[in-house]
C-alpha cells in the first residue's frame, strides 16, 4: 500500500441482543455495506468506544472478521487503545499477527 487515500471509516462493533457476544454475521454485513457505499478503508476496534469493554479475544475476533470480510477489497487498519496504563505496549504488537497483506 503506497499510502492512505480516501475515506477510512471507524467501524462499529455489533453485539448480540444480550450484549454478551460480538454479532459476527451483522459485523460481516456491515463491512460489506461500508465497502459498497464507498469506504476506502476500515478501522475496526477504534473510537466508537466499545474497544474499552472488549477482551483481547474479542478484539482479535473483530479485527480478524473485518480483515477476512474485507478480503483485500480495501485496507483495514486495526486500531489500538487501552484504558489501563501500561497495557497498550503489550497489546500493540498483537495485531501484526492478525494482518494479511492487502
Amino acid at each position: 500500500m503506497a499510502g492512505f487515500k480516501g475515506t477510512y471509516t471507524v467501524t462499529i462493533t455489533p453485539f448480540t441482543a444480550d450484549g454478551r457476544k460480538v454479532e459476527v454475521s451483522v459485523l460481516r454485513d456491515f463491512v460489506d455495506w461500508q465497502i459498497e457505499e464507498g469506504a476506502h478503508g476500515l478501522i475496526p476496534v477504534a473510537s466508537t468506544g466499545e474497544f474499552l469493554s472488549l477482551s483481547d479475544d474479542e478484539r482479535r475476533q473483530v479485527a480478524a472478521t473485518v480483515i477476512e470480510q474485507a478480503n483485500t477489497r480495501v485496507p483495514v487498519v486495526v486500531a489500538q487503545g487501552q484504558n489501563v496504563p501500561g497495557t497498550l505496549c503489550a497489546t500493540a504488537v498483537k495485531p501484526r499477527s492478525w494482518v494479511r497483506t492487502v
